[in-house]
């Protein structure tokens, strides 16, 4: 072969055209900038010194995402699961709460809509239609969104009316398992300052977990239907006002639960299998007789006014909702047809109601950024929950008295609860140099619930005898420190230390009456971190990364009772002094075509209990639940 020069260099030629003419192409394939609401104002995601993960209406619609689920896929470090519809378990970092029932029941992730706060877990299932963004904000968020936010906050902006044009648009989704959905909205002016808009949603799905003996306990299905209308008033360029009612249905049938006993086991064989929860049947089967049902409703009205005053913006966001729940279900996954030893149903009504008011006030120059506010919240809510205990003709054999084979008792706790809550907070930004600025914030809250609590405890399974009434509160200031740098246009880092604390309460299935009168204690953590948020490649690469640990003290946790002197024993919620988390969280974007994404994301969690009460000591040095060492997606 001859070495000819003139070859190579027409070859290199040609080579550093093509990867002239690749650049070229991917120059062209730049992400989108994402603005974020995650300090009450507009920015870009990339100038917010916080650890936020945030969807726009694109990725949304073409990520096919419906729900919160599908959120927490796509969110390093979130992570959810559910007991049942009106219980979704939402967790960030590895904090979270499975609490439920009239004293005690809030969640530590804060789900808001359009800056709203969704008061009871049942009412986070909002159609993901029509929306404008979905922020994930990670680690606590006590200065600006308040309690109850100690692991983090999910943010849902929907769109606002279209002042401009009339707008249309239809979306229908089919699947395996008869599943249907269908969504519509418009939108458009309804006079030169006046605009509206109408949103609908349905869906539905066949039962997909089998009953073995009838077709009656069969269950999975689902149907649910929302709507959301708004009205957007401009009377002047310093004005405007939207005022928004929804309303939602979710119809579905009970807990899928799966014993997996044999039909035809004999009673050594179903003691054993109880014993030792030995696999009979496939995982999306049960024995259940009757599947039950799972009902959420909920309805809401709000109204936010944004005023510009000079230099200033007035916010008022005023709210009030309504949630309802009503589930009953089997709790064995088996009936006395299969199991004539003893069946459990379990049965759950909730009503709340919820009125909120924030006012903020947000002003600043050239340096210097800041916001004020105050915050009220005022919930009122009646919880029924408990279990019949249906006695089979084999009941002897687990120590019941042959007096009670054919009777069913009842476990019931009836609950009511009302919460009071005040806050004022503020939060600084101060450029103290061209690429530093510092942020200061800090929020003073407190919170006082006047609590009931009726057991009755036939069976003394889960609950006892007792009528107690309580009242306490809880007051607590919350803080933040951030400085952020920016290295260039394209890189920015952040280090930050922020505190957050969720109130105390009561019990929801107590088996004596002191363990319904005490209450629990209010958990605080501080979150110290660091991170980095950075465009590559012309602004088609985007890689955001964060390392954090975080402690807690008095976390709230569900611990098993292990000898309440029956059958059953429930949990309790109680208080693990301390609690460490230390992780990494990273993200990547990369737009390889202006319609050609890849997206992921990895996230390693190391937790632990550090230091727990006599009671739970055994447990010292665990991981914490819906905590995976690696997740990634």
């Amino acid at each position: 072969m001859i070495n000819n020069p003139a070859c190579q260099l027409r070859k290199s030629a040609v080579a550093i055209a093509v990867a002239a003419t690749v650049l070229s192409t991917q120059a062209y394939a730049q992400l989108e900038e994402v603005i974020v609401t995650a300090t009450k104002r507009a920015e870009s995601m990339q100038d917010v010194p916080i650890a936020v993960t945030a969807m726009d209406q694109r990725t949304i619609e073409q990520a096919g995402i419906t729900n919160i689920e599908g959120v927490a896929l796509r969110t390093p470090g979130f992570s959810m699961g559910s007991y049942n519809a009106a219980t979704p378990l939402l967790f960030i970092r590895g904090i979270g709460s499975n609490g439920r029932g009239a004293g005690g029941g809030e969640a530590s992730v804060a789900t808001f809509v359009d800056s709203v706060y969704i008061n009871r877990a049942a009412g986070v299932g909002t159609e993901m239609f029509d929306l404008a963004s979905v922020e994930v904000l990670r680690g606590p968020q006590g200065t600006l969104w308040g309690k109850n936010a100690s692991a983090g906050v999910v943010n849902i902006k929907t769109r606002r009316p279209n002042l401009e044009e009339l707008e249309l648009a239809v979306q229908s989704t089919v699947g395996n398992e008869g599943i249907f959905g269908a969504n519509a909205m418009i939108s458009g002016p309804l006079g030169d300052t006046v605009a509206g808009k109408l949103t609908a949603g349905y869906r539905e799905r066949d039962p997909w977990f089998e009953s073995v003996i009838a077709s009656k306990g069969d269950t999975g299905d689902l149907e649910a239907r929302s709507f959301r209308g708004q009205v957007l008033f401009t009377p002047t360029s310093d004005l405007e006002i939207l005022l928004t009612a929804d309303y939602g249905k979710d119809e579905r049938g009970g807990v899928g639960i799966n014993a997996q006993l044999s039909p035809d086991a004999t009673l050594a064989e179903a003691v054993n299998f109880f014993a030792n929860q030995q696999p009979k049947i496939d995982y999306h089967e049960s024995f259940i007789p009757d599947a039950g049902y799972q009902d959420i409703e909920s309805r809401g009205v709000s109204a936010q006014l944004d005023w510009g005053i000079g230099e200033m913006t007035l916010t008022s966001i005023t709210a009030y909702r309504e949630v309802e729940t009503d589930l009953f279900y089997n709790v064995l996954g088996t009936g006395l047809e299969t199991f004539p030893v003893m069946d459990v149903q379990g049965f759950n009504e909730d009503d709340s109601e919820m009125f909120t008011q924030e006012l903020r006030l947000h002003g600043g120059s050239d340096n210097l950024i800041w916001t004020a506010g105050l915050y009220y919240y005022h919930e009122e809510t009646d919880h029924i929950e408990g279990g019949n205990f249906l006695i089979g003709p084999l009941g002897p054999l687990a120590g019941l008295p042959s007096s009670l084979i054919g009777l069913t008792l009842v476990d019931v706790t009836d609950q009511s609860n009302e919460t009071d809550s005040y806050a004022g907070f503020g939060e600084l930004v101060w450029t103290v140099m061209e690429n530093l600025d510092l942020t200061f914030g800090a929020r003073y809250s407190y919170e006082e619930k006047d609590f009931t609590n009726l057991g009755v405890g036939q069976f003394g399974a889960f609950v006892g005898n007792y009528d107690v009434k309580e009242d306490e509160n809880w007051d607590h200031p919350t803080y933040k420190f951030v400085a952020n740098y920016t290295v260039n246009d394209d890189v920015m880092t952040y280090l930050s230390v922020a505190s957050g604390f969720k109130s105390g309460g009561w019990q929801n299935l107590a088996n004596t009456e002191e363990a319904a009168r005490v209450a629990f204690d209010e958990e605080t953590v501080v979150n110290y971190e660091l991170g980095i948020k950075s465009m590559w490649l012309d602004n088609s690469v985007r890689v955001n990364a964060a390392v954090f640990q975080t402690d807690f003290d008095d976390l709230q946790v569900e611990n098993p009772v292990s000898d309440c002197g029956q059958p059953i024993c429930g949990t309790q919620k109680v208080n693990a002094e301390e609690a460490e988390i230390f992780g990494v969280e990273m993200e990547l974007t990369w737009a390889i075509t202006d319609e050609f994404q890849l997206m992921g994301n990895y996230a390693y969690l190391d937790t632990e209990y550090t230091d727990l009460p006599e009671e739970l000591a055994p447990s010292e040095g665990n991981n914490m639940r819906l905590a995976p060492e690696h997740a990634y997606n």
